[in-house]
């Protein structure tokens, strides 16, 4: 028994002499590596391609496309910012031709100018009308008492940019539906593209439209207004 414990320790002693020795041989052996510095970018704009207004940080009460961008990048949650620029060379006439292509939202004609949208499944099945979302312009709601609305009053054209809060981000605006909320933001004469602007469009089978905007600063008031 004496011997077995005699062996055992002479073969850790051993062991261990030998894994001294081989850390000895591979730090003297080692590499010294170059230091690498890693910096950050702001989050000014996370969408690249879209060019920053002139007034990137808008007012006290509408913040610029930039500001927006950065503000939801933030949240932490299913959250979409849909500039105008996405779409200023489209025709715009619906939700699907504005939000198309946002993720997590489901947007196609259905009827004349009647959308079904639908987000996370919300109303999906409803074959008129919506439900399930809360539609908003400037965080003023579109929905009747029912939860129901009529979205093709929202003009995409007087979006300065527009907000998806997708299921329960949507509270902010006390939106307590499945979907959420879609947020219509309209610009100020601040963070407006032109004091004044003339948008003519046509197409196939009599298709014609005309939008007008101005926009005014005067002393510490502004106003802007549009038209189609």
């Amino acid at each position: 028994m004496k011997n077995s414990i005699r062996r055992s320790g002479v073969a850790l002693a051993a062991l261990l002499s030998a894994f001294v020795t081989s850390a000895q041989a591979v730090d003297e052996g080692a590499v010294a590596l170059p230091e690498i510095v890693v910096e950050g970018e702001d989050l000014t704009n996370p969408f690249s391609g879209l060019a920053d207004p002139a007034f990137p940080h808008g007012t006290l009460t509408v913040p610029g496309v930039a500001e927006a961008q950065r503000e939801m990048s933030l949240i932490p949650g299913a959250v979409s910012v849909v500039p105008a620029a996405r779409y200023q060379d489209l025709y715009a006439h619906n939700f699907e031709d504005v939000m198309d292509f946002t993720p997590g939202v489901y947007a196609r004609k259905r009827f004349g100018a009647e959308v079904r949208l639908s987000i996370r499944g919300s109303g999906l099945s409803r074959s008129f009308h919506m439900r399930g979302l809360e539609i908003l312009q400037d965080g003023i709601p579109y929905n009747l008492a029912d939860g129901a609305a009529d979205f093709q009053e929202v003009d995409p054209l007087i979006a300065q940019h527009i907000e998806v809060y997708k299921g329960g981000n949507g509270l902010r605006f006390g939106s307590a539906t499945l979907g959420g909320a879609v947020n219509f933001v309209t610009p100020t004469a601040y963070t407006a593209e032109a004091e004044n602007l003339v948008r003519l469009e046509g197409g196939s089978y009599g298709t014609a439209r005309i939008h007008t905007q101005t926009a005014r600063i005067v002393g510490n008031t502004d106003f802007f207004a549009a038209m189609s």
